[in-house]
């Protein structure tokens, strides 16, 4: 039985039991579950069945074999589960919705199940540590890469750079989140990054034009941008000089993911627009008395 970071034993939910999730024909409303947070896209706005803006919350969770998507829409479940939802926590899940869904590419490129977990109101979210690798340290083995190359990178890099937007505590609708984000520049292009388990004052050392050694993962899907576990993971370089200004005014180009092809890019706007739509014509077939389930289908439009 693996171990958690308390050294406590973790018993992970098994296989077996996620098939059972996985043939149940309607949605299980009494979903437990124990895994590990791997993969946080975080926030997307989506459009909801009165056709308001509404923010869902997005992570993976992982028993070691089988990944799933964990989603809620709860603005209060959001800012009361945010500081847990970090890469690499163990998560007990009790009251939870297990829905089942269309596995579209963006799915499939996170090898995930076709099913996602629903954080509810009433739902139970308790932390129990965090995962520990049975291997050593990988640590050591991160390359250090040139700002340049991140658009071919995949996985956790480490890369010299330059403060662009300074990193702040961000903001949603309900309020203050523990993540910040910011970005980076090396004086001609920018990249976006994310710190999780972030806190007011983090970046205190940080001004525009530092000089930084990041360590961080280049994220899969999504917004293309960088992720960081701590701001521990960022250095400062003191003795480097700063970037001057007009150069970090002028770097305004961003870096885009190149193991894509042009076409996938495409194809991923094109969705964006379509899943709008698809909403919209749902709610004129409800209007004509069809019988569409809107909430279900903006569940599976989700990532």
């Amino acid at each position: 039985m693996p171990l958690n970071s308390l050294g406590e034993n973790i018993d992970y939910t098994s296989d077996q039991d996620i098939k059972y999730m996985l043939e149940e024909e309607e949605d299980d409303y009494s979903i437990e579950f124990v895994g590990y947070l791997c993969e946080i896209p975080g926030y997307k706005t989506v459009i909801d069945k009165n056709n308001q803006e509404k923010e869902l919350f997005r992570a993976v969770i992982s028993n070691g074999n089988k990944r799933m998507m964990l989603i809620t829409w709860d603005p209060e479940k959001i800012e009361e589960s945010a500081p847990k939802f970090i890469s690499g926590a163990i998560l007990h899940l009790d009251g939870c919705q297990g829905h089942h869904i269309t596995l579209r590419k963006s799915h499939k490129d996170l090898q995930l199940l076709p099913f996602e977990i629903l954080i509810h109101p009433t739902s139970v979210v308790q932390t129990k540590g965090f995962r520990v690798k049975a291997t050593a340290s990988k640590k050591a083995e991160i390359p250090t890469i040139m700002f340049k190359d991140i658009e071919n990178a995949t996985g956790y890099i480490k890369v010299k750079a330059y403060i662009k937007t300074v990193i702040t505590q961000a903001h949603t609708r309900s309020g203050s989140m523990d993540f910040g984000s910011g970005s980076l520049t090396d004086g001609s292009r920018k990249i976006s990054i994310h710190v999780s388990n972030f806190k007011a004052g983090d970046s205190l050392k940080m001004v525009k034009g530092s000089c930084v050694l990041v360590t961080a993962e280049v994220s899969r899907t999504g917004k293309f941008r960088l992720i960081c576990k701590n701001i521990g993971d960022i250095e400062v370089l003191e003795k480097e000089d700063k970037l001057p200004t007009d150069k970090v005014t002028k770097a305004n180009e961003s870096l885009k993911r190149k193991n894509q092809s042009e076409n996938e890019n495409v194809n991923a706007k094109t969705y964006g627009n379509k899943k709008i739509k698809t909403i919209l014509t749902d709610t004129n077939n409800v209007n004509n008395g069809k019988n569409m389930n809107l909430e279900e289908n903006i569940m599976e439009t989700s990532l």
